[in-house]
């Protein structure tokens, strides 16, 4: 029978329920059983697609080409999984597949109400594909006590009802402020949010503690264990860490992972965790390997999968990293070239809509090539390399995209393929494509093969009608569709790593496997740096 584990937050958001969650499922996963993570969003958009990454963070990409929360990409970076259309649900996605079916005469004709009609939904998705799962985890958004996450608790409560308290286990994941002028930590902002979930019907079977510093006495595991009716062994200790994938190992040291699975009456076979090395590496990480990045949205969680990736890698080569991080939209020219110029670190060109700072990214990139750095550009970074390259190399002046310029009969380097589409939700190209490769190519040598397969996000496209015009000029085209519709892959072969992609290989990227791409720019600007 399918086992359940939820995990809910309280006291406040953004306190890591993603990372709690991951961590159990990789260990979960490490013990042999078959599992998969969900998320159940309470938000009124359908999906991640439109949002503003200043309001929600990175849009995380599927391989089956769904837009969504930034905590899927946690999920498959930890437990080594494949999230896909069936791993998220919005509140607005639902209320949507309920109208629909409200129109469609499926109720026939009863009062659509919030229970049973809405939980019910709820749990339809909880339980889809059970069969072949052993562990289904769920996480929950919001906190306890939310407007917009009550249907989601009593879809829960319905759950153990259902399924019965052998079968499902719940987590809440709280907040313990520390009052720096008594030096002690202040557990009731917990009490409360557990306190709140018990009225809706739910006892946390275990309750995992986040708090700021380990350097204060932490002797409130029994407070919490006193008022949340939760054994003290299964309060798990959860201090901010220098870097998260520590965390899988602290929390396989308190038997997290051993205790759930007491709890669903299943036996626990992960007596030692491949999280361990991981532990030893990070502990002894010495050097620093600095990457300029220069981006349009100054708001780290918008670049999230980026940056995981690009740790991933310099980890493999016992390196930690430090990023620079350049707006684009602010920073004048000279100050851009001047930074660039004192820092001697390899240059990152990643995707971001719009015109705006458009003209620093193509400066920045004119910059790398020009003068021989590391260079990589990721979807629309490859897209402004090659506007680049057709502007100071081609001298074709004011090319451009037609993504910023639709009124002006300036050369689109960059166009968009279906001129008729006019939506912007789930319209664009979404999730893996496959590609081919040149042979002896730069691209060949880093995927050590003649096909890839990456995911893509993105509407337009560069124009192959310059195409010809920019491979006899040194600009070389070494990855694309298979009928060579669509350019992959762009690089200087003249340079020592000057490489495009218009897919994004950040969402394909773990701890244990680092991207081939993104391998490859961080050995090139390891070698840059040590040369400097």
């Amino acid at each position: 029978m399918t086992k359940y584990i939820f995990v809910t937050g309280g006291v406040m958001s953004g306190i890591g329920k993603g990372i709690v969650i991951a961590s159990l499922g990789g260990l979960l996963k490490e013990s042999g059983l078959k599992i998969t993570i969900k998320k159940m969003d309470p938000y009124l958009n359908i999906d991640s697609g439109t949002m503003n990454p200043f309001e929600h963070g990175e849009t995380f990409v599927t391989r089956d080409g769904l837009e969504s929360d930034l905590d899927l990409g946690h999920y498959e970076r930890f437990a080594n999984i494949d999230t896909n259309k069936n791993s998220i649900i919005t509140s607005g996605k639902i209320y949507q597949n309920i109208f629909e079916k409200e129109r469609n005469g499926v109720f026939l004709g009863k009062t659509v109400q919030m229970i049973p009609h809405v939980s019910n939904e709820m749990i339809e998705f909880i339980e889809k594909d059970s069969e072949n799962y052993d562990i289904i985890l769920v996480e929950i958004g919001g906190t306890a006590g939310d407007i917009e996450a009550m249907i989601h608790m009593e879809s829960i409560r319905q759950m153990i009802g259902r399924h019965g308290n052998k079968n499902v286990v719940n987590i809440h994941l709280t907040y313990i402020p520390y009052l720096k002028v008594s030096d002690e930590f202040k557990t009731k902002p917990a009490q409360d949010s557990i306190k709140r979930l018990m009225q809706l019907g739910i006892q946390p079977d275990i309750v995992v503690c986040r708090y700021e510093t380990e350097d204060a006495n932490t002797n409130f595991r029994s407070k919490i264990a006193l008022f949340s009716n939760v054994k003290e062994k299964n309060i798990i200790m959860a201090p901010n860490i220098n870097n998260i994938y520590k965390i899988p190992y602290l929390y396989f040291k308190q038997r997290f992972n051993k205790r759930v699975l007491l709890l669903l009456k299943l036996k626990n076979k992960l007596e030692k965790t491949k999280w361990s090395k991981i532990y030893k590496t990070l502990t002894d990480l010495k050097e620093v390997l600095t990457i300029n990045i220069v981006v349009k949205y100054a708001y780290a969680d918008a670049y999230i999968s980026l940056t995981e990736s690009l740790k991933h890698a310099a980890y493999s080569i016992n390196k930690d990293l430090k990023l620079n991080w350049i707006d684009a939209r602010t920073v004048n020219k000279e100050d851009l070239l001047e930074d660039l110029k004192k820092s001697k670190s390899a240059i990152l060109v990643p995707g971001g809509f719009g015109e705006s700072g458009i003209e620093n990214k193509i400066e920045a990139i004119k910059y790398a090539r020009e003068n021989n750095i590391p260079f990589l550009g990721i979807c629309y970074g490859m897209q402004l390399m090659t506007i680049e390259y057709a502007r100071n190399v081609l001298n074709i002046k004011n090319a451009t995209t037609a993504e910023v310029d639709s009124i002006n009969n300036y050369p689109h380097i960059v166009h968009i393929i279906n001129d008729k589409e006019t939506k912007l939700g789930g319209t664009m190209r979404l999730g893996d494509y496959s590609g081919e490769i040149k042979k002896k190519s730069l691209a060949e040598k880093i995927y050590k093969s003649n096909t890839f397969t990456e995911r893509h996000r993105h509407r337009y496209e560069i124009n192959t009608e310059y195409r010809p015009k920019l491979e006899k000029n040194g600009l070389i085209f070494t990855g694309t569709s298979g009928n060579e519709k669509y350019m992959e892959i762009v690089e200087i072969p003249k340079n020592t790593f000057c490489v495009g992609v218009q897919y994004h290989p950040e969402f394909n990227s773990t701890v244990f496997k680092p991207n081939p791409m993104i391998l490859a720019f961080i050995k090139a600007a390891n070698i840059y740096s040590l040369q400097n």
